[in-house]
C-alpha cells in the first residue's frame, strides 16, 4: 500500500518550505539575476551573500572569506532564474544512479544474505 509507504508529512513540509521561500524572495528582472549568476564548465554558479553587507565589520575573518566563495546554484535557485530568465534553456541533471545495491548506505543494515 503506497499511501503507508510514503512520508506524507515529510513531502508536505517540503512543499511549504518551497512555497515560502518563493513568497520570500523579490521577483528580479533578467540583468540582476544574471549579474548574481554564470554559467562555467562545471556548471551553474553564483555568488554567496552578504559580500558588501553593512555589518561586515563584526563578522569574523573565516565569515568574510567564506562570502567571498562561489557556490553551485542550488534547485531552489534554479526555480528563481526559469521565473525571471526565461529564454533560458535549463535542466536539472543529476548524478547518474548506480542500481549496484552493494554500493548503497542500506547495504550495512540489510547483510550479507539477502535477495
Amino acid at each position: 500500500n503506497i499511501q503507508k509507504v510514503v512520508n506524507w508529512f515529510r513531502n508536505r513540509r517540503y512543499a511549504l518550505e518551497v512555497e515560502s521561500k518563493q513568497r520570500s524572495t523579490k521577483n528580479r528582472n533578467h540583468a540582476e539575476v544574471l549579474k548574481r549568476f554564470r554559467l562555467s564548465r562545471f556548471g551553474w554558479q553564483r555568488r554567496r551573500s552578504r559580500l558588501r553587507d553593512g555589518k561586515r565589520r563584526r563578522r569574523s575573518w573565516l565569515d568574510k572569506k567564506n562570502s567571498k566563495k562561489i557556490d553551485y546554484v542550488h534547485r531552489m535557485d534554479m526555480l528563481k532564474m526559469i521565473r525571471s530568465a526565461t529564454y533560458f534553456k535549463l535542466r536539472i541533471r543529476d548524478f547518474p544512479k548506480d542500481p549496484n545495491p552493494n554500493v548503497r548506505e542500506t547495504r550495512g543494515i540489510v547483510g550479507s544474505h539477502f535477495g
